[in-house]
């Protein structure tokens, strides 16, 4: 009762704004000249139905067309909704859940699947088709705490497995972040904005096409003080409560507050000469540690990281029917975390039963730096007017480099030292790797209402072996506007280089003998469009084998000993999505969409905590004369369950009001907007895992962004 009745009422107001909508389609619309669209904000919301996808089959094609499940966001979603992050646009989108870990970095879990301690690696995420996640932990929210949307053009998102086309990590989903071009953009908008926690944002974006060449390019910095929430007990409080009776002085700092203020710089830069295109893009971002790496405050907790990309591509055509790309990109990412993990005063046990006390508290600075260069041709041969067949190979290197391990206790002894020295081991194995791929696609036009596609992918890896992931899509145009797919999809994940080489023993080693984790998925799909509604609704069922879990903290026994990585039995999910878009009117819009997924664990497998196993989302725009348009955004979250093991209550349900307030042209280009997350000021919080922050890892409560924005 306590998710029904926040649906209910959800549902009810969602109702009321589709009425309201329809009441006002009637106003007269603006004229449409002959001129045709420069703008996306020109477009009716009915011309914004017929997206596109570029991802789901390596090649455009509208939504109902394209051999997965998929959602698309457009540059006019993003501002409609006020949204500032990947992480608030992955949060409308059925499937999706973004979770918050001890070092305030996102967690993204799709359909129920969510590594109990991970960062995200069972999702893939692209900038303009180049990979973003990192090659020591897997995932792209390490290095991209929260990656900035309000300089890109669209994102797309497939729900599913994605390894037929792209590889490794494409496990769960796939997204992919495309820029402004001087193809769909032109000239400079520049914007600025502020708002609670002291935050300031800055932006420009700029295209042009002077004569032969295309240039475009953004720049984002983004700086907040952060919410400061307040955490009144961590684990260093547990450890003092057993510890006081022996006489030990307490050293936590809670009750205390987060460390999440966060300085963020993003530049992309784009160049075309014919069919030559070259891209790149750098993130740089300083946060604070806000809980710390071992759930426990600190006073000098700092994560500095870096991400570095380049790429290049150049197509040419051979002939009328083939045409051929060739592709190379570079990747570097640095990783530096200067940690307190433990606080000034924490006191340990000797081997000789004495207690020694870190008078400035346990300190370690890593740096985990890798790179990746890749390089691959793909050829597109038109067969006939009904068959496609795509083929390409790629050829990968990963490595690390520059890693460094400082530490203020004697690795020996284990005593205290005054200063932070260099460690003579540092906790990653210097690593690479090698990965050979080839894949081969085929589309098959059957008939005008019927689409066939397979395709499959082979990896070879230096470190793990083979790995061959296969694909099938049945795409089909019914009658009254019905359309009907049956997919299904086989994915992987690789064992990334810290899960095959941590090497801090006794507390964490990696195991070398890790293999892949696995899915396959089916998923069947029926729809119905029209001009101005779109309705979806879908099941799947996904069967996870080798599932890599750490060994803590899934038992009892698990929280002695040293932590390693091992394949399990894995998990089952089966689960259904829904979703209703409809347009009314000039920029007048209303969506809903809701996500069950139940994950059933075997045999030694831990089950999939933290996740809300209903999840819905309501939204719509809605025009108050010419200038000024509103929209609400409901996100509602059912409890969120723990592991077996796990004495405390399911981490409680909630629903968020976001408002976003915005005048379009109010003065020749000039856009003003005020977004207002979590209006109600709810107070709720992500699940921390087991035998780690008792009481869960809190979320900030109303805040306030303003900004501005002018076109030249």
């Amino acid at each position: 009762m306590r998710v029904v009745r926040p649906l209910l009422g959800v549902a009810l107001a969602w109702l009321a704004c589709t009425d309201v909508l329809a009441q006002t389609a009637s106003t007269p619309q603006p004229p449409r000249d002959g001129k045709g669209f420069s703008d996306v904000d020109e477009l009716r919301l009915e011309d914004l139905l017929e997206l596109t996808v570029s991802i789901a089959a390596g090649r455009i094609q509208p939504i109902e067309e394209a051999p997965g499940i998929v959602s698309v966001i457009t540059d006019e979603d993003i501002r409609r909704m006020g949204a500032q992050t990947l992480s608030d646009v992955l949060a409308i989108i059925p499937g999706f859940e973004v979770l918050t870990d001890n070092l305030g970095r996102p967690r993204i879990a799709v359909r129920g699947i969510v590594s109990p301690r991970g960062t995200s690696e069972s999702v893939l995420i692209l900038f303009n088709g180049r990979r973003l996640n990192d090659h020591i932990y897997g995932g792209a929210t390490v290095a991209n705490l929260e990656i900035p949307v309000y300089n890109l053009k669209q994102i797309e998102v497939i729900r599913g497995p994605g390894s037929a086309l792209f590889g490794a990590n494409a496990f769960a989903g796939v997204i992919n972040l495309v820029s402004y071009t001087a193809q769909n953009f032109d000239g400079v908008e520049v914007a600025a904005g502020g708002g609670s926690f002291r935050t300031q944002q800055y932006s420009v974006v700029a295209a042009r096409t002077p004569g032969a060449f295309t240039l475009s390019g953004s720049f984002q910095l983004r700086d907040s003080d952060g919410a400061s929430l307040s955490v009144p007990a961590d684990v260093q409080t547990l450890t003092d409560r057993a510890l006081a009776a022996v006489g030990v002085p307490p050293a936590s700092l809670a009750p205390g507050t987060t460390k999440d203020d966060r300085r963020d710089i993003d530049a992309t830069f784009g160049a075309t000469f014919k069919a030559f295109t070259f891209n790149g893009r750098i993130n740089d971002i300083a946060s604070g540690g806000f809980v710390g790496v071992l759930d426990t405050l600190g006073t000098r907790n700092r994560l500095r990281t870096r991400h570095f990309l380049l790429d290049a591509s150049q197509a040419v055509r051979l002939g009328r029917r083939v045409a051929l790309t060739a592709k190379a990109s570079f990747a570097q990412v640095e990783i530096r975390e200067d940690l307190r993990p433990l606080p000034p005063g924490f006191t340990q046990v000797s081997p000789d039963f004495r207690f020694v006390v870190f008078p400035e508290g346990v300190l370690v600075d890593y740096t985990t730096n890798s790179r990746r260069t890749a390089a691959d041709v793909v050829v597109d041969y038109e067969t006939s007017s009904r068959n496609r067949v795509t083929a390409g190979a790629e050829f990968e290197h990963e490595a690390t480099f520059d890693l460094r391990t400082k530490g203020n206790f004697d690795i020996l002894t284990g005593a205290p030292l005054a200063r932070t020295v260099p460690l003579p081991f540092t906790f990653l194995t210097p690593s690479d790797r090698t990965i050979s791929s080839a894949f081969a696609q085929d589309l098959w036009k059957v008939s005008q209402d019927l689409e066939v596609t397979a395709g499959v992918r082979y990896d070879h890896y230096s470190d793990f072996g083979d790995t061959v992931n296969p694909r099938a899509a049945l795409v089909w145009r019914l009658p009254e506007n019905f359309h009907f797919k049956a997919l299904y999809g086989r994915a992987f994940r690789a064992p990334t280089f810290a899960e095959l080489f941590y090497s801090l023993p006794p507390v964490i080693t990696g195991n070398p003998n890790l293999q892949p984790q696995t899915i396959n998925t089916l998923e069947f799909a029926l729809g119905y469009q029209t001009r101005n509604l779109r309705i979806t609704g879908n099941y799947f069922a996904s069967f996870i084998d080798n599932f890599i879990a750490s060994t803590r903290p899934f038992s009892l026994e698990g929280l002695l000993g040293s932590i390693t990585f091992v394949n399990t039995a894995g998990l089952d999910v089966h689960g259904v999505e829904f979703e209703v878009r409809r347009t009314l009117g000039h920029s007048q819009a209303a969506f809903a969409n809701y996500t069950y997924h139940r994950p059933l664990p075997r045999e030694d497998s831990p089950n999939t905590p933290d996740l809300a196993a209903h999840v819905a989302n309501f939204g719509a725009t809605v025009n108050a004369g010419r200038y000024l348009s509103l929209t609400p955004t409901v996100l509602v979250r059912s409890s969120r369950p723990r592991i077996a093991v796990d004495p405390r209550p399911a981490a409680g349900a909630y629903g968020l009001l976001n408002l976003n307030l915005r005048l379009k042209n109010v003065f020749e280009t000039l856009d003003l907007s005020a977004t207002i997350t979590n209006l109600f000021d709810t107070q709720y919080v992500d699940p921390s895992p087991f035998a780690t922050l008792p009481g869960d890892y809190p979320r900030p409560g109303r805040s306030v962004f303003a900004n501005a924005s002018y076109k030249f």
